[in-house]
């Protein structure tokens, strides 16, 4: 299973995706409308992933931070049209020989 699992490692891709997330402000209290005005105005969070290329489409990317030999961590899959740039850290390789490090 391990060296399956590097095979499948070694040929992902590796990204860093920048994209822009939603955000709200309150809960079940009221929230002033000077304060609700204020926050109205903040400009959306920028945030940053790097992970493996699991799978994409014209509508998303999905990938995951970590990996296992046969399960990986979280997957986040990104809409594309909130993807502010995507750069290619590593591009996917075919598997080498150097046995298991």
């Amino acid at each position: 299973m391990r060296e399956f699992s590097n095979l499948i490692i070694s040929s992902l891709e590796v990204r860093e995706i920048v994209w822009v997330d939603a955000h709200s402000q309150g809960g079940p209290e009221w929230v002033s409308l000077e304060d609700a005005y204020e926050y109205a105005h903040e400009p959306l969070p920028k945030i940053k992933n790097i992970g493996y290329v699991l799978h994409e489409t014209d509508e998303y990317v999905a990938i995951t931070d970590t990996v296992g030999e046969d399960n990986t961590g979280t997957v986040h899959s990104i809409p594309r049209n909130i993807i502010i740039e995507m750069s290619t850290l590593r591009r996917g390789q075919e598997h080498d020989n150097e046995g298991n490090r």
